[in-house]
């Protein structure tokens, strides 16, 4: 499913290609702030907070996650 179409959104190219090829890439995520404030001391994976976010959808009935 390709959402762009979808609403109608050409597909253009944009930016300067090779703009961001000098920028390094972040290989670790800095949590200080957040053990700082919130006490937090490790991230849950993306993946596990998506599915945990469907399996509650599914429960609580909504619209498009029934099973």
């Amino acid at each position: 499913m390709d959402a762009a179409a979808e609403l109608g959104i050409r597909n253009e190219p944009r930016g300067e290609p090779g703009a961001t090829k000098d920028i390094p890439l972040i290989d670790t995520l800095q949590m200080t702030k957040a053990e700082d404030l919130l006490g937090l001391t490790q991230v849950t994976p993306l993946k596990d907070v998506v599915a945990e976010s469907f399996e509650d959808f599914e429960a609580r009935g909504y619209p498009g996650f029934t099973a």
